[in-house]
């Protein structure tokens, strides 16, 4: 069984964020295609752009990094939520609160301009347009909506307590053996996804550094920001992950993607060292 208590290093983290879609399906359209086509029902289904806005795209753009921000930051815990290091937690709450209070800002200034946006409408989407797309201001509002959830991580112990009934004092016995374990395998997975982190970043690294393939900015910043991620993310303080981030992270220091770009001798040695890492550790 593991030493590592989770509810002392980490809390259970739960992002929620809304937006209302930016297309309706065109039922009346859809449906004459199925005819025309002789196809079955709802085969065809024909989509209606209704939002041409600027503030409403940069917010969907905003969601999809918190989302893609939320993975990175955190590791998979349970269904109902995932695992952020205590040690990680002022870095995840500063994006965060940063990106939340942007995405209001362009639901605010989308929603100023919207009976300009309804008026656009009118005009680009011609015999499809249909004012049902188009819900009150304050409905449309309200389907905005960021929420961000933590409670704590369930300790050892929490089952166990003092009964006369027997066969009652039992049963929660089972149920803390069944914790520990269930506990247990949340760890060995955490430790797992983040070996899976290493070797698929590596793996893509050494994939792209070959002489035929194009190296971006984003990959090169992609790898320092895992190692800097993974400083707070090891709750297991696990030594082998620790090599390879340290590795990892030697291995892209001043790594200009620019410079593996026009020198094949920088990029073949850039190469060399991921590969080592690679071969060194055992994915």
């Amino acid at each position: 069984m593991t030493t590592i208590d989770l509810s002392n290093v980490a809390k259970i983290v739960e992002l929620s964020i809304g937006i209302p879609p930016s297309t309706k399906r065109d039922k009346k359209q859809s449906a004459e295609l199925d005819v025309k086509n002789n196809s079955a029902a709802n085969v065809h289904r024909i989509q209606v752009s209704i939002f041409d806005s600027a503030a409403y795209k940069e917010a969907k753009s905003i969601e999809g990094a918190a989302r893609n921000a939320n993975l990175k930051m955190t590791e998979e815990y349970s269904s109902g939520g995932r695992l952020v290091t205590n040690a990680m937690l002022i870095k995840y709450l500063g994006y965060m609160n940063d990106a939340e209070q942007k995405f209001y800002e362009c639901r605010d200034t989308f929603l100023a301009s919207y009976p300009d946006i309804i008026n656009a409408a009118k005009a680009y989407q011609g015999d499809s347009y249909n004012p049902k797309y188009y819900p009150p201001v304050d409905e449309l509002k309200d389907k905005f909506r960021w929420t961000i959830e933590f409670s704590t991580v369930p300790q050892e112990g929490n089952f166990i307590t003092k009964h006369a009934n027997e066969q009652l004092a039992e049963i929660e016995a089972d149920m803390e053996i069944k914790f520990k374990a269930s506990q247990e395998s949340k760890i060995q997975r955490i430790v797992a996804n983040q070996s899976k982190r290493y070797s698929e970043m590596l793996s893509r690294l050494s994939e792209n550094l070959q002489p035929d393939k194009k190296v971006y900015d984003s990959m090169i910043e992609g790898a320092r920001e895992l190692c800097d991620n993974m400083k707070s993310m090891n709750v297991t303080n696990d030594p082998n992950l620790e090599g390879i981030r340290k590795e990892l992270e030697r291995a892209m220091l001043g790594v200009d993607a620019v410079d593996i770009r026009a020198d094949d001798t920088y990029r073949k040695d850039v190469k060399t060292k991921v590969d080592d890492i690679l071969n060194k550790f055992n994915f």
